[in-house]
């Protein structure tokens, strides 16, 4: 089942092109862990797909309810399923008086109380200890829905995600597996880049000399 699909969408920032992106398709099966350099557009593409930020050219299309754990918000304890507040350790507690992990742990519960066909996450386990962690990826692995999710976690990637997109250059490649497999497909294509490398060296080298 098609939950997301973009096509031949552009954005800058200024005159800067931070992506292009041809054609990418998301179905209800997909885990996708987001990464690229510090400043690739992993949150930007984000907010492109939740209509946070609008895109200079193409088009983005979502099907089904999205739900968006952002980074930099603060959220008021409103509308969670009884389950998550629970779950969560939510129960009772006042979102003025939270601790930076409590508000991302409401950030957590608040996303997945609305029962989302796409699920966007921007570094969700930021100020989260092990337990909350530990809660997040055990509700990641239940979920019955699409995620896209930036994370520095890697263990979170390694166990999640069945899918690893990465962001080079304003560029978008995915790579099947999580991150440990898309790490492992990365070097092999450093290794047969260097490889051909050597090879046209090599031939470079016969050419010059048999003239």
């Amino acid at each position: 089942m098609l939950v997301l699909e973009v096509r031949n969408v552009e954005k800058y920032f200024g005159l800067r092109k931070i992506l292009e992106i041809k054609d990418l398709k998301v179905y209800k099966k997909d885990k996708i862990g987001v990464v690229g350099l510090n400043g690739s557009g992993k949150t930007t593409l984000l907010n492109l797909i939740s209509g946070d930020v609008k895109a200079d050219k193409g088009h983005i299309r979502t099907f089904g309810k999205v739900s968006y754990i952002r980074q930099l918000e603060n959220e008021y304890k409103d509308t969670i399923e009884g389950k998550y507040e629970s779950h969560f350790r939510l129960k009772d507690k006042k979102a003025e008086y939270m601790s930076g992990g409590e508000q991302t742990r409401l950030k957590i519960a608040k996303a997945f109380s609305q029962n989302p066909l796409l699920l966007l996450a921007d570094e969700p386990t930021s100020n989260l200890d092990f337990e909350g962690i530990d809660m997040l990826i055990e509700n990641l692995l239940q979920y019955d829905g699409a995620l896209l999710v930036v994370s520095h976690d890697r263990d979170l990637l390694d166990k999640v995600c069945n899918r690893i997109l990465e962001i080079e250059d304003g560029q978008i490649k995915l790579y099947e597996g999580n991150y440990s497999q898309y790490k492992e497909q990365k070097e092999l294509e450093k290794k047969t880049k260097e490889a051909e490398y050597e090879k046209y060296i090599r031939e470079k080298k016969r050419l010059k000399k048999a003239i």
